[in-house]
């Protein structure tokens, strides 16, 4: 296994919880989210410039379209932001009971539908699901898809379009199922990792958060609490470790001119005067360069 340290920061500015990164190709930017400052940024690469938008929810991942508007699933529903008039419309309501329950980590598949799970904030059981949102002649739907889950994340997809990967964070696995791209239907879920909880072992890890996937099928999972990101192969062997100066990152991202810029958004949320004092950078989007490709996002079918 390959590890190397980094500490490169995209901006020096620091958020609350970043989260759902993606790299647009047609802009040569990065666009991702705070959920708990409850906005949506932007940033052009060339000139570092930065742009906000203030969210009336918490936003659980966002996704683009070919137009240039933007999907955001927020805690009571998803909406469409127009990049050209700057209006924000709810399409459709949140299909769960939204004070105890709000959409979190997800994706578009290669067909155009947003796959997006959610998270129970009792945390008393697995009540979180993943629901497929998608628009069909005109009207829009969405079908919860899969459930047991409490906080869920890591949503991917492989290069072959085969495999969707569901992580649950409390429990510290990522699950996998086979996938029929065509058909939207997934099926036979099972364990692609499991990894040591707290106590089980000397070093604790973390516990695998955001992730994407590069052309090689191998799937880059930010390990929340654990200061660290890791690339799984296919069958779940670890290939490389990069260690942060930080304790919480969040996700994952691929991007830059080339696909070989991995972007890593992490989290200052919840962590106590001291944790912050001698980890200063919490909050910061990192980056730094990586020699596989990643795959190119994927847009909402208007």
């Amino acid at each position: 296994m390959r590890t190397r340290t980094i500490s490169t920061t995209l901006i020096p500015q620091k958020f609350k919880l970043g989260e759902s990164p993606f790299w647009n190709p047609k802009l040569n930017s990065l666009n991702w989210i705070d959920i708990e400052d409850r906005k949506l940024y932007t940033i052009e690469i060339s000139n570092l410039k930065l742009q906000s938008l203030d969210l009336p929810e918490e936003p659980g991942c966002i996704a683009p379209l070919i137009s240039g508007d933007m999907l955001i699933a927020m805690r009571d529903g998803i909406y469409m932001y127009s990049g050209q008039s700057k209006l924000l419309k709810k399409v459709k309501d949140a299909p769960y009971q939204s004070d105890i329950e709000r959409f979190n980590d997800g994706k578009c598949d290669a067909r155009g539908r947003l796959w997006t799970g959610t998270v129970f904030e009792p945390k008393t059981s697995n009540l979180a699901g993943l629901y497929c949102f998608q628009q069909n002649t005109g009207t829009y739907t969405i079908n919860k898809i899969a459930q047991n889950n409490m906080t869920a994340n890591g949503l991917a997809f492989s290069p072959d379009h085969l495999k969707m990967y569901w992580s649950n964070t409390p429990e510290h696995r990522i699950d996998v199922f086979d996938f029929d791209v065509e058909s939207g239907h997934i099926n036979n879920r099972r364990i692609f990792k499991q990894f040591p909880a707290k106590g089980e072992v000397r070093i604790y890890g973390g516990r695998p958060d955001g992730a994407c996937v590069d052309q090689e099928g191998c799937y880059w999972v930010a390990m929340y609490e654990g200061g660290r990101v890791l690339r799984l192969a296919s069958d779940a062997t670890v290939l490389e470790e990069i260690k942060l100066p930080v304790k919480n990152p969040t996700m994952t991202c691929l991007g830059g001119v080339d696909g070989r810029r991995l972007f890593i958004t992490t989290a200052s949320k919840g962590l106590t005067a001291t944790e912050l004092l001698s980890a200063p950078l919490s909050g910061c989007i990192f980056m730094t360069d990586v020699d596989v490709p990643g795959l190119p996002v994927n847009y909402f079918s208007e």
